[in-house]
Order: C-alpha cells, then sequence, then structure tokens
C-alpha cells in the first residue's frame, strides 16, 4: 500500500498561520477582558473622607446623635466639626 504524502503543498503553510492565528485569538480574547471589566472615567465616585461619610449617614438617621460624637471622637474630627455643632459637646467619652 501507498501513502500519499503530498498534500499539494498546504502542510508548510498551516505551520506559519497556525501560531499566529493562535496568538490573534488570545490577544482578541484578552482585549475582550480588559474592554469589559476596565471601570469608564465617568463610572467611578470620587473618594469620600471620613467627616463626609459620618455627617451623611447621621443626616439619613443610620446614626443617632451621640453614636456620630462619639465616632467623630475617635476619628479625631471633634474640633473640626464644633463649629457645626452649635456648641454642644458630648460628655467623657471613653
Amino acid at each position: 500500500m501507498m501513502w500519499r504524502v503530498d498534500d499539494g503543498g498546504w502542510m508548510g503553510w498551516w505551520w506559519v498561520f497556525m501560531p499566529i492565528l493562535f496568538i490573534a485569538l488570545v490577544a482578541v480574547i484578552i482585549w475582550a477582558v480588559v474592554a469589559l471589566t476596565r471601570s469608564r472615567p465617568g463610572d467611578r465616585q470620587p473618594p469620600r473622607d471620613p467627616p463626609q461619610i459620618l455627617a451623611e449617614r447621621f443626616a439619613r438617621g443610620e446614626i443617632d446623635e451621640a453614636a456620630f460624637w462619639v465616632a467623630a471622637h475617635r476619628l479625631d474630627l471633634v474640633d473640626l466639626l464644633i463649629p457645626f455643632a452649635a456648641g454642644w459637646r458630648p460628655a467623657a467619652v471613653a
């Protein structure tokens, strides 16, 4: 039985094209993952500082006034917030 070795010359070209196609496929997959997971500049909110977060929680009613001042004392914000507090200072906070 005779084996046919002649494939019309295409076998040699596949050895060149297959690695190139594989690299292109991997590059497209990486590009798609990065494009889908990258955050847009308008999507992110600017970082908030602790006094702002504390004031927002107090305004929403998540914490009462005593808890507000305890948290402000722990964050060393008492001197910063006193002008807004109309003179109220907490009792000795442990």
